[in-house]
């Protein structure tokens, strides 16, 4: 189980569904895409095509033609003319670019972090965002924003990683979108720059790096310009991106302000605008209420220069905790336990931020700070709401991550070696107790005959290596056999005595202890190498395949028994994979001679509900063929499944394949004529090239 979820933890598509699919969910439960919400955007797009340009009716008595940066509601009109204004689909693209997010930041991540669960991490927790989720189905230009940010953010790690032309396009569109799209991020762009410069100057490049400057400068002024210019034709004046900026300011820094668009007690604070201000706005145009906005905020600041500070302060601090009228929209219930949401990320991300401190000026690490600080920053200079941290919350998650993954150390080379002792001493323990069956009551077809027969084998001859024999039966099977010799490698001391005992007369078996990864033969000994049920015990099955592969002739073929993960079957099938997995995170952990004993007591039950339900079954057309894949399918009394049990859920290494990723094992190895069967799991089997090198590479 751990093995399938780590899978679809990292993997893309299942990301990128489930945060569609998550999104999609809330709109429709919430009501946003039968009745969506509107803002200013809308009434703008509207007016676009309407052939008005980019008119917003009326903003404090006047209409106004730069109110937002124009990025959002070119985006609506553009898909209100392809689609004769479906509002729920450009929802649904809203909720596309939401989900895209999440690949973004994994790609970011993969920068800033070398432990790749740190960027998965992060990429889930932006899926399953509270805020990030809501807004995507509103028709507000956060989603926007957000794509934007960590486009540019993708870009400068990407810059410097490797400096060329086309990263530095890549960084100029994604610059240009983000200056369309949201402000805030203009004080990052030039730090970033500048200090790519530095870096080049002292690496001896500098003038490839102004070069690469000057691609990304260039491709972002082609962005923007028209936006400028259409404005300094439209106002007279160079450069202005928006005329609500001066507003904003006034609203974030005015005697009444707690630092939001409200006041404490809920109160638009633009209604509470002092009279001199209100009569001057209603004789001025639309750059002069900007400038008189401006004009009172400065004021307000040269005055009370120290209550401006506290409050520069106060909204830095709510831009990433609480302000004063956080949930006057919500239920008191959604604010008290978003708190505890918001207190964890920033606990753990604390921790992130402490455990990469000595990479903090490595570029990986500090242009993500950097981007957080200069857009926190610039942002308090205005006003702050909770949304505002959400355009860039998703780049702290990372750190987030980081911090909760460093509470689970890395599985080192000393914990894997702990686990394949702990997987011996298991395997020593069954093998000396499943060791009560004489030699003659031992079966002619096992394990290498199954192997044999699923993959249509011929007959084995020479010598043969056992890589992992448990108690012996197989060799004493095979050693029987006119022109075979064969020889046991087991890691555990209770196997091998277990196959030294049960070979004791037969001369053309042996047995040897010894680790699969550093097998004590030459190179090319063996004309026939198999191991059953052995590999997927492993940290690092390929160690142990190519160990199989260098004591092999050339020529030979060499088989496995795998796990199947059961990606290939029904959604059912996964499900009881999941389920049957559960308890091996108590199993596990008992005590040895506990857990055979609750294996003897539910061996009965076992094979009741899988050898008996397959017997039954086996000639019933479909149900038949269904079941001839059950688990546990073949024991031959109620107490012979005891051993299979044990073997399942002691182990606590446990790597599960599908039919792709277990010929991939084979092939990586340089592996021919590689052939596939199920049979409980998969039987592998290819053979050695001529010319493959001693170490299989």
């Amino acid at each position: 189980m751990w093995g399938y979820g780590i899978r679809l933890f990292e993997n893309k598509k299942a990301l990128f569904l489930a945060a569609l699919g998550v999104r999609l969910l809330a709109g429709g439960w919430l009501g946003h895409f039968s009745h969506p919400a509107t803002w200013e955007p809308e009434i703008i797009a509207n007016n676009l095509l309407a052939g008005k340009g980019m008119l917003y009716d009326e903003q404090l008595g006047i209409p106004y033609r730069a109110l937002l940066l124009p990025a959002y509601p070119l985006l609506c009109a553009l898909v209100y003319l392809l689609t004769h204004h479906s509002q729920i689909l450009l929802l649904i693209l809203q909720c596309l670019f939401s989900a895209a997010t999440c690949l973004q930041l994994l790609a970011i991540g993969r920068f800033v972090f070398p432990r790749p669960a740190v960027a998965w991490g992060g990429a889930w927790l932006i899926a399953l965002h509270p805020g990030l989720i809501y807004y995507a189905t509103l028709l507000h230009p956060l989603t926007l924003d957000l794509f934007s940010y960590l486009w540019v953010l993708w870009a400068c790690l990407s810059l410097f990683e490797e400096p060329t032309g086309s990263k530095s396009v890549h960084l100029g569109l994604s610059a240009g979108l983000a200056l369309l799209s949201r402000g805030t991020l203009l004080p990052f762009l030039p730090l970033s720059l500048l200090w790519f410069l530095l870096r080049a100057a002292r690496d001896r490049s500098l003038r490839k790096g102004m070069r690469m400057a000057a691609i990304a400068v260039t491709v972002t002024s082609l962005i923007v310009l028209p936006w400028l210019v259409r404005n300094a034709f439209l106002f007279g004046r160079f450069p202005v991106f928006i005329t609500s900026a001066g507003q904003s300011f006034w609203q974030g820094n005015n005697p009444l302000s707690v630092g939001t668009a409200h006041l404490a007690d809920g109160r638009q604070i633009i209604d509470q605008l002092p009279p001199h201000l209100k009569e001057a706005l209603a004789q001025s145009d639309e750059i002069g209420q900007n400038d008189l906005f401006e004009k009172e905020a400065w004021a307000f600041i040269h005055r009370n220069p120290g209550a401006a500070f506290k409050l520069f302060f106060r909204k830095w601090v709510a831009f990433w905790w609480f302000s004063p009228t956080t949930g006057i929209y919500y239920p008191p219930a959604y604010s008290r336990w978003y708190r505890v949401y918001q207190l964890a990320i920033l606990c753990l991300a604390f921790l992130g931020f402490w455990s990469v401190r000595r990479r903090l000026f490595s570029p990986a690490v500090a242009l993500p700070v950097a981007f957080l600080l200069s857009v926190t920053c610039f942002q308090s200079l205005f006003y702050v709401e909770g949304r505002h941290r959400w355009a860039v919350e998703p780049v702290l998650l990372l750190f987030t991550a980081c911090g909760a993954l460093s509470l689970v150390p890395e599985r080192s080379s000393r914990d894997s070696g702990r686990a394949h002792e702990k997987t011996a001493n298991s395997y020593s323990y069954l093998w000396k107790k499943a060791f009560h069956r004489p030699l003659r009551e031992e079966l002619l077809s096992y394990h290498l005959d199954e192997i044999q027969d699923s993959l249509g084998l011929p007959p084995q001859q020479g010598r043969i290596l056992d890589a992992g024999c448990g108690d012996g039966i197989d060799l004493a099977n095979q050693a029987r056999r006119p022109g075979v010799k064969i020889v046991g490698a087991e890691l555990s001391q209770g196997g091998s005595w277990a196959s030294s005992q049960r070979i004791l007369h037969l001369p053309t078996a042996h047995v040897v202890q010894s680790n699969l990864c550093a097998l004590p033969f030459s190179d090319a000994t063996f004309d026939f190498v198999y191991s059953y049920g052995v590999l997927h015990h492993m940290a690092v099955p390929s160690n142990g395949l190519r160990e199989m592969v260098r004591v092999a002739k050339p020529g030979a073929w060499l088989a496995v028994y795998l796990y199947e993960d059961f990606k290939d079957r029904p959604l059912l099938w996964r499900i009881l994979l999941w389920l049957g997995n559960l308890p091996r995170y108590l199993t596990t952990r008992l005590p040895r001679g506990l857990l055979y004993l609750l294996c003897q007591l539910a061996s009965p039950l076992f094979y009741l509900l899988f050898t008996v339900t397959f017997r039954l079954s086996r000639r019933w057309g479909p149900l038949g063929r269904w079941t001839h894949r059950l688990p546990f399918r073949h024991g031959r009394h109620p107490l012979d499944l005891a051993g299979d049990l044990y073997d399942r859920f002691a182990t606590p290494i446990e790597q599960r394949y599908s039919r792709e990723s277990a010929m991939a094992l084979f092939r990586k190895e340089g592996l021919e004529q590689v052939r596939v069967a199920n049979r409980r799991g998969w039987m592998v089997a290819g053979t050695k090239p001529s010319g493959i090198s001693p170490c299989g590479s």
